[in-house]
């Protein structure tokens, strides 16, 4: 089954049904993804960090449902701290 990475303005693409900046839905598109995922067509994974910035952002409880709905389906991976040079 095929595995797509998500990050933070997908899931926030899809709980806030948010436009780009030419005005075109994004939001939609970003929430099929979820849909699909529930249809068994994808796991979705998710990485610790794109949580620590939903966290961040405020936004962990108005996603709460996407992850609920979907939690069969959701790949959580530990984030890998960035090296410094």
């Amino acid at each position: 089954m095929t595995k797509l990475y998500i990050d933070t303005n997908i899931i926030i693409d899809a709980v806030e049904n948010r436009c780009n900046v030419f005005g075109r839905n994004i939001g939609n598109p970003a929430a099929d993804l979820f849909s699909e995922a529930i249809s068994c067509k994808y796991y979705l994974i998710v990485s610790s960090w794109a949580m620590e910035e939903l966290v961040g952002l405020g936004k962990l409880d108005s996603t709460k449902m996407f992850f609920l709905l979907a939690k069969k389906k959701i790949l959580k991976i530990a984030s890998i701290p960035c090296l410094k040079h």
